[in-house]
């Protein structure tokens, strides 16, 4: 099985590489690693809070990592069950973020305690009051990969599938599918670095300089699929600044 699913990474690999839009997720995914790891390992933590922090970017790294190797060697689904890891991870983040003080509280809290505060639902809610967003997007998106993913569910026998009747057992090879996923990584690894970072200052060491470069790459990233506006003036910026701090 494992000559099999070296094969379809592969084959995998040269169908991004064949592709511009996939390329560039791949890129984005990769560049995010890298800084994620950098920040983890660059400097002893702090205290607990820092500890606990950089514990979460583990996870993270190590989620998009499972992620990208089961997508490219055929297990689509497995590898959005790791989605949806990412993305519960990416939210307790973003609300931790908010006020640090919550970090303390999240590493003591019981089980009880756990679920009531600091829940996937509390979470979502409490990201969602905070921003006045009422649409329930957050929800929804948590919500698809539990049922395509997570649970097993009939919604999510669809990802078992290499044609619209046939299901296959083990790993296949499935372009809609590939792309699918890989984009969806993408787009939550951007968020998984964006949160990370934000918890670490500014500094003159290379993990700043490899910030920069993914908040550069990020910003392309962005403009390509999201059309968002261009940054590179803000990432000149803070370039000529890190350069004025080395000196």
């Amino acid at each position: 099985m494992h000559a099999g699913e070296e094969e379809l990474r592969a084959k995998s690999l040269e169908l991004i590489q064949a592709d511009r839009d996939l390329a560039h997720h791949a890129k984005i995914i990769e560049q995010g690693q890298d800084l994620l790891h950098v920040l983890i390992h660059s400097t002893p933590h702090r205290d607990d809070d820092d500890l606990t922090v950089r514990m979460l970017g583990i996870r993270l790294f190590n989620a998009v990592a499972s992620a990208t190797k089961l997508m490219l060697s055929g297990y689509y689904q497995n590898a959005a069950f790791q989605l949806r890891d990412i993305l519960e991870t990416v939210f307790l983040l973003d609300y931790l973020r908010d006020d640090r003080s919550r970090i303390a509280t999240w590493r003591a809290s019981d089980k009880k305690q756990r679920t009531t505060m600091f829940g996937p639902a509390a979470i979502r809610r409490a990201l969602d009051k905070r921003d006045g967003f009422t649409s329930g997007k957050r929800d929804a998106d948590y919500s698809f990969l539990c049922e395509l993913a997570a649970h097993p569910t009939q919604m999510g026998f669809q990802m078992l599938k290499v044609d619209d009747e046939n299901v296959h057992c083990g790993p296949f090879l499935l372009p809609k599918a590939l792309k699918g996923v890989l984009s969806e990584t993408a787009k939550l690894q951007v968020q998984a670095a964006g949160q990370f970072m934000g918890f670490f200052d500014w500094d003159e060491s290379e993990a700043s300089e490899l910030r920069i470069d993914f908040i550069e790459a990020q910003g392309r990233w962005l403009g390509r699929f999201w059309g968002a506006a261009d940054n590179s003036k803000l990432v000149a910026a803070m370039r000529a600044d890190l350069a004025r701090r080395r000196g």
